[in-house]
């Protein structure tokens, strides 16, 4: 069984659980996956790059004791020269979380070419996994919380890396959604003053979206 995680999204599995569950998320382009091994138990961090430092190093430390830890970033992107400046920071903060955690050993590089990892106990898999073979378990409202963890980081200031991380599975449970960090009033006046620049055409269609799953209020 393994736990789907969606992005500025994050599971912690504690040690004592069974070997057979796992975490899991997928879509990694421009994000950041971190993986934390410790004394008390296992994370998996899917970071857009807007999360806060403190929300990932404070999610690490449950883990106790560090045994090892990894990044993951898709090759296929590092290489696009307009996403540069997003790998640059994902640079600077992993060095920042490297300090913060107090970490003896490097954070090992991972290569998510497929763009998911899989995260066990005993193991990471980074090649193709067909989901359906997964065993794959989301949370309730799946949807609206990859549209509400979207939204937060479409809408807020642009390397800001104010968004705490959205804890989605803590050892034995889903938690509850993560709340909207924008009014819808204020997202709908940043999306057409985005949409004037015909390279950010999107917003009002994100919005629409997000108003027939139920996130936001249609009136």
């Amino acid at each position: 069984m393994n736990y789907n995680i969606t992005q500025n999204g994050a599971g912690f599995i504690p040690n004592e659980s069974n070997d057979d569950i796992g975490l899991y998320s997928s879509g990694i382009e421009t994000c950041s996956a971190y993986v934390f091994y410790g004394h008390q138990g296992m994370v998996l961090i899917h970071d857009t790059g807007e999360t806060t430092i403190e929300s990932i190093v404070n999610l690490a430390k449950r883990c106790g004791t560090l045994k090892s830890a990894y990044y993951a970033l898709n090759p296929t992107y590092v290489q696009i020269a307009e996403y540069r400046a997003k790998v640059h920071r994902h640079q600077q903060r992993r060095s920042q979380i490297h300090k913060a955690i107090g970490l003896q050993k490097e954070i090992k590089a991972l290569n998510v070419a497929q763009g998911s990892i899989l995260v066990r106990h005993n193991k990471i898999v980074t090649s193709f996994l067909p989901e359906s073979n997964l065993d794959l378990v989301t949370s309730p409202n799946h949807q609206q919380r990859e549209m509400i963890n979207i939204l937060n980081d479409c809408f807020i200031e642009n390397n800001a890396q104010s968004i705490s991380l959205d804890l989605q599975f803590d050892a034995e449970a889903f938690t509850p959604l993560p709340k909207l960090l924008k009014t819808k009033a204020d997202m709908h006046h940043i999306a057409k003053i985005e949409e004037a620049n015909l390279h950010n055409l999107g917003y009002l269609k994100l919005l629409t979206t997000a108003e027939n799953l139920g996130v936001l209020s249609k009136n």
